[in-house]
């Protein structure tokens, strides 16, 4: 700051831009950076305090009435299940199901292809006939409660104090064999909404909603999946439907399928450690802080899923198709509940009703939501803040860096905007290969009829190849038009530049997540916002000193914090990537497309910080 005066003529003289003056100027630049650690703590501990404050799991306005459990027809469901388990005994799966479904009298069809679905239509008398609900379940050697449970809820439904249903509605049964990447629910969707010809099938207009049912013959967890693909959620009150029914009858139930009980160990550590240090500085006669207020084992998980998505299940697909959808799968964790299997039909019964009272989805609330408990889930509104604290927060440390890089330079400015020039021609080329590399699925599917070699062998080798040849465009292009193919070191201003960058792109990558799907914009957040602050070149500057050593030890630390949330995911062999990208491309996954364009050229800038 020796120069100030003479640097305030400078800036005056190149017309620089006013923002810029008034923050050296005044020096606001020293007050902004006392603040954005704060706003960014802020923004961190509103992402895990939010499920303490998210919004209720209550019915909103008259869109719909709430669920209520029909207890009086627990009995009779499960006298109708033993009755349909002991008859099935033996017999195949399909026969059985069309002569029950006729018997049961209902319109029945046979989709004549190698997925084998069935689909059987239940009219009803005083429905409009030009639209209906659906019910779909797996069929199978080892889903005969499935079966069970199926036929005792038509049976139900032909009660005479039945007297709510409004729409007809539509079973389907898939073969179980034909689940995964919903290659059977697929079959069905295609010939009912584009038969390329004439069929029998059962038709009754649009599909409002439908509810999926797969159950295992041995189960004692009752899963409600919500969530599908690219990052597509039900419409809140289809949700609400089901769960507030869900969580009257079997209050333990959850929204996925693994296992994170081992986030409870580190959420107790973390608020552990946070108590200790508030009551070191006397804040506890200030505010004295609850038993709990940390919900990482809360937020984490269902973030993880929806990310993940649910390739392999019906309601994915049936989502896609605008019909809004969900799964009761039942598992063992423990051991076997026959009871459940009741539970689950009483369920599907008392949301049935629930649908049937909804005339259309008013999306009351919004459709972008995390549930977090059975009581209450994180929709947009209570999203977006934290997000907002973090990304305003990321312009603080730029600011600061781009005046202490203009007091500190010494460069002649037209060497400077020749520098500039060539960050720029390398940022055009990195978002080409960006999009180039969106085409990698795309060209092994091509190449591979032709090249006899594995799939992934040359999935990989198109990948690399890809990131190699614009490597090489970037050096050669500097070489042919500055005659030099690596910034000189001494030029701050450009590796601000490229650092700004980063921080850009991170941005724009957290906005695309907050729009699409809240899970995805808080992990881009979490995993990526403290690796922004604090990044580093590897390599040790010039201008390298002690006060460099913490943000080093950081950003290595960062790394592995990177490596160990990667692990979580699933990425613990080759086997497994190479099974999930498999996955995304098998049913077109857009968040993976996403993140060749934005993921790996940000990683690709990084590891450029190393040379610059």
């Amino acid at each position: 700051m020796k120069n100030y005066s003479l640097f305030l003529k400078q800036i005056k003289k190149q017309n620089i831009d006013i923002g810029i003056q008034i923050l050296v100027k005044w020096q606001l630049w020293k007050i902004l950076i006392v603040i954005y650690p704060f706003v960014t703590i802020v923004g961190f501990c509103l992402i895990f305090l939010n499920a303490n404050q998210a919004e209720h799991n209550g019915i909103q306005g008259n869109a719909q009435q709430t669920p209520i459990i029909s207890h009086h027809l627990q009995e009779p469901f499960s006298q109708n299940i033993e009755k349909y388990l002991a008859s099935q005994r033996q017999q195949d799966p399909l026969n059985y199901l069309f002569t029950q479904f006729q018997q049961l009298g209902l319109q029945t069809y046979i989709q004549d292809n190698q997925e084998s679905n069935i689909i059987a239509r239940l009219k009803v008398s005083r429905s409009p006939s030009y639209e209906c609900n659906l019910v779909t379940f797996m069929y199978g050697k080892q889903k005969t409660k499935n079966i069970a449970l199926i036929l005792s809820y038509i049976k139900i439904l032909q009660r005479d104090d039945i007297n709510y249903l409004s729409k007809d509605l539509l079973f389907v049964g898939v073969n179980q064999e034909y689940q995964k990447y919903g290659q059977g629910i697929k079959t069905f969707l295609e010939e009912y909404h584009y038969p390329k010809q004439y069929s029998d099938m059962p038709r009754c207009g649009v599909i409002r909603q439908s509810l999926n049912i797969d159950l295992d013959d041995t189960f004692d967890q009752i899963v409600f999946k919500i969530y599908g693909i690219n990052g597509r959620v039900p419409d809140r009150d289809f949700f609400l439907g089901t769960n507030i029914a869900l969580a009257e009858i079997h209050p333990t139930f959850t929204y996925y399928e693994g296992d994170y009980s081992y986030l409870v160990y580190y959420e107790r550590k973390i608020e552990q450690y946070f108590k200790y240090i508030w009551n070191m500085l006397f804040l506890n006669y200030v505010y004295k802080l609850p038993k709990h207020f940390i919900s990482i084992s809360l937020i984490f998980p269902n973030m993880f899923e929806s990310i993940k998505g649910n390739l392999h299940d019906n309601h994915s697909y049936l989502i896609q198709y605008g019909i809004h959808s969900g799964t009761l799968r039942g598992i063992s964790v423990s051991g076997n509940n026959q009871k459940l299997t009741t539970s689950v039909g009483l369920v599907l019964e008392a949301a049935q009703r629930t649908y049937m009272a909804l005339d259309e989805n008013l999306h009351m609330g919004s459709t972008l939501f995390i549930p977090v408990t059975k009581e209450s889930s994180i929709t947009i509104q209570k999203s977006v803040l934290p997000g907002a604290l973090i990304l305003g927060s990321f312009v603080v440390p730029l600011c600061k860096e781009y005046i202490v890089g203009f007091f500190n330079n010494k460069t002649q400015w037209h060497i400077l905007r020749g520098a500039i020039a060539m960050v720029i021609l390398k940022e055009v080329l990195i978002i080409l290969m960006g999009f180039s590399l969106v085409f990698v699925p795309l060209l092994t599917k091509i190449l591979i009829e032709y090249i006899q070699i594995e799939y992934f062998s040359l999935y990989w080798s198109l990948f690399f190849a890809i990131i190699t040849i614009y490597t090489v465009s970037i050096k050669q292009t500097r070489k042919q038009l500055f005659n030099t193919s690596k910034l000189d070191s001494s030029l701050y201003p450009v590796y601000w530049q490229t650092k700004a960058n980063l921080n850009v792109q991170f941005c724009l990558a957290v906005i695309y997540g907050s729009i699409v799907h809240i899970g995805i914009a808080y992990q881009l957040i979490m995993m990526f916002s403290l690796f922004m602050y604090s990044i580093q070149p590897l390599k040790p500057r010039p201008g390298f000193n002690k006060n460099s050593i913490p943000g080093y030890i950081g950003n290595i630390i960062l790394i592995i914090y990177l490596i160990v949330l990667a692990y979580s995911y699933g990425f613990d062999g080759i086997n497994n990537i190479n099974q999930l990208i498999m996955d995304f491309n098998q049913v077109n996954v857009h968040l993976f497309y996403y993140l060749n364009i934005s993921g790996v050229t940000l990683v690709y800038r990084y590891i450029d910080l190393l040379f610059l």
